[in-house]
């Protein structure tokens, strides 16, 4: 073998080594940035689970208030018709 030849062999693996070692270094780089994305999705994601729960709670008591208020203006209306049914009948008689 020539010198030429073992030196480009030499290079040639030399570089292989070099950019098999970048590339490690990269996807592991990488693997950790997703990972802490995903844990900062994840955190997200649980902090709005918790809100959507709260605004469920507050949709549901507002639920109860506006039945209760309907009760109430059925039971004033009843009220009021008899009001008027008894003012009707006093003034007809």
């Amino acid at each position: 073998m020539s010198n030429e030849l073992i030196a480009i062999l030499g290079v040639g693996i030399a570089l292989a080594v070099m950019m098999n070692t970048q590339i490690r270094s990269l996807r592991a780089d990488l693997i950790q940035r997703f990972d802490y994305k995903f844990d900062a999705l994840d955190k997200r994601l649980d902090d709005q689970a918790v809100v959507i729960g709260a605004i469920k709670k507050e949709i549901s008591a507002l639920r109860e208030g506006q039945h209760a208020l309907g009760e109430r203006m059925a039971h004033l209306e009843g009220l009021v018709e008899g009001l008027k049914e008894a003012v009707v009948a006093r003034f007809a008689a």
